[in-house]
């Protein structure tokens, strides 16, 4: 991970998948945060006012909970956190 997380933080999730699909397709998609509701039944909103990068702040509605995020790593096609 490129900036310092908080395991220890109120909300961590970390989880690993395989995807039977074009990394360039899953990679859009997973990193397109504002369209996540499009997607996701329970996130209601998600909102990244800024670049995609890391560092960046974004907030997002689930499960009647809202979160606010720091994207912490991204190598393209690769990994996203």
């Amino acid at each position: 991970m490129n900036i310092f997380t908080n395991k220890n933080a109120p909300v961590y999730s970390s989880d690993k998948i395989e995807i039977n699909a074009p990394v360039d397709k899953v990679w859009q998609i997973l990193t397109s945060i504002n369209d996540w509701p499009s997607w996701q039944s329970e996130v209601t909103q998600a909102n990244l006012p800024e670049d995609l990068k890391e560092g960046a702040i974004f907030k997002w509605k689930a499960g009647g909970l809202t979160f606010t995020s720091q994207i912490h790593t991204i190598e393209p096609q690769k990994k996203f956190g």
